[in-house]
């Protein structure tokens, strides 16, 4: 591995995981504060939050696409080019984002065919209503952060989502608890939480365009006359297939939470508990994975194709020893991680089997998502997009459902199918990014 590529592949990626980590900390803060008021709170909470991050992740995936434009605009030093693609980018995300809430109406009022226990039911639909509120400052936050990762600026979204976090773990004690003369608010009080801290993180990433002067200029940029709709196109012919991708993955995670919420409010409790943790893993090897995308970009931008090659390498070797070393303390501290969100035995004794299951796609789900990264350097997002749709649903969802509930195996049976899902997703995604390596950096 060479020192060049690991040292901007380590400050670049910093930055990223203790974002993607701070996103995190926030959801087991949460889930940890609203277990702690009853099982049947943090069962409506894994209801609603299943439903939310498909519509989540759609309008993120979409966003996501801006990243790897910039960076390969930005290393052929075309500043038009970069111009454009954030006005336009503006501009698309507000027909997006009024889309999504057309569709998470329909969604708020589909919930009660869903199957769930009916207890969990009242406080999943107002706790939903609340994130969906959250979900237009979160974002136009992600246009921007996006924007500025491209340009190779990751510490601007770190600051300011440590700072959003900070907010909304405090507020969560304050709205859930009932403090300060408050009135306990339980489920809703993490939902109101999560309103006001991510319009406060998009304040002051306004804020922090307006007073940083490279990042003033592109701001001041921004213009309708811009805006184009072949170029919004592009956008959309990079961004929609990552945005399906995501929501596929997503789709088998909340898709498999419905599938256990049938088998009662204990299993989908700790399958809430679990899903939480392993999502440190996943924004961890996450927030990697964009500063592999970054990078590469750039590279791909000023024709420095060897070094793409070495950062490809480099990448796979760090994955493997990340993913490794979290799975080793995964399963040596499975019982302490689990008491932390809930004292239920039931909830935790299924929790801590879990646990176990989770060890086992650790790695996959680090190369799948690694391989996803690269591709999107490369802006080959079609085909593993349909990689995505066969793996998580034609084969994920039925397996887990065949051994969960057709063999008996319970919760355990939906969790060995998101393993087998995932696992598929890692080898097919990095057979993908061997055949770029070959056919466009040889």
């Amino acid at each position: 591995m060479k020192n060049t590529e690991l040292k901007q592949l380590y400050k670049l990626s910093i930055p990223l995981i203790l974002t993607q980590l701070g996103q995190m900390i926030v959801v087991l803060a949460d889930n940890a504060m609203v277990g702690q008021v009853g099982s049947q709170y943090l069962a409506g909470a894994a209801f609603a939050n299943n439903i939310f991050v498909l519509i989540m992740f759609f309008g993120m995936g979409i966003t996501l696409g801006i990243t790897p434009l910039v960076g390969q605009l930005n290393g052929a030093k075309n500043q038009e080019g970069i111009s454009k693609i954030l006005s336009n980018a503006f501009f698309t995300k507000i027909g997006i984002t009024a889309l999504l809430l057309v569709v998470a109406t329909v969604v708020y009022f589909c919930m009660p065919l869903m199957g769930q226990p009916t207890e969990i039911l009242g406080y999943a639909s107002s706790y939903f209503i609340l994130l969906v509120l959250s979900l237009i400052p979160l974002l136009f936050f992600f246009v921007f952060k996006q924007f500025a990762e491209g340009l190779g600026n990751t510490k601007l979204a770190m600051r300011i989502t440590i700072v959003g976090n900070t907010l909304n773990i405090i507020l969560n004690y304050i709205f859930i608890f009932g403090k300060f003369g408050l009135p306990q608010m339980n489920l809703n009080g993490a939902g109101l939480a999560t309103l006001i801290s991510r319009l406060v993180m998009l304040l002051m990433m306004l804020y922090s365009y307006q007073h940083n002067k490279v990042l003033r200029h592109w701001l001041k940029s921004i213009s309708l006359k811009k805006y184009s709709f072949v170029e919004s196109r592009k956008l959309l012919h990079i961004g929609v297939p990552i945005s399906l991708q995501m929501t596929a993955e997503a789709s088998i995670f909340s898709l498999s939470g419905i599938m256990v919420g049938w088998l009662g409010a204990s299993g989908l409790a700790a399958y809430q508990i679990v899903t939480s943790i392993s999502y440190c893993s996943f924004m961890i090897i996450t927030g990697f994975s964009q500063a592999v995308t970054i990078h590469i970009s750039t590279l791909l931008g000023s024709k420095a194709i060897d070094r793409v090659r070495t950062t490809v390498k480099s990448s796979a070797i760090i994955t493997f020893l990340l993913m490794s070393t979290l799975s080793l303390v995964f399963i040596l501290f499975r019982f302490q991680l689990t008491r932390a969100f809930s004292a239920d035995n039931e909830v935790l004794d299924i929790a801590a089997h879990l646990m176990v299951l989770l060890v086992f796609y650790q790695l996959s789900d680090g190369f799948q998502v690694l391989g996803m990264g690269i591709l999107r350097a490369f802006t080959d997002v079609k085909h593993p997009m349909m990689m995505a749709i066969i793996s998580y649903f034609i084969i994920a969802l039925p397996a887990g459902y065949l051994l969960g509930f057709v063999f008996d195996f319970g919760v355990n049976g939906v969790w060995m199918g998101l393993v087998i899902g995932l696992s598929l997703a890692a080898v097919f995604f990095m057979a993908r990014v061997r055949r770029n390596l070959k056919t466009e950096v040889s």
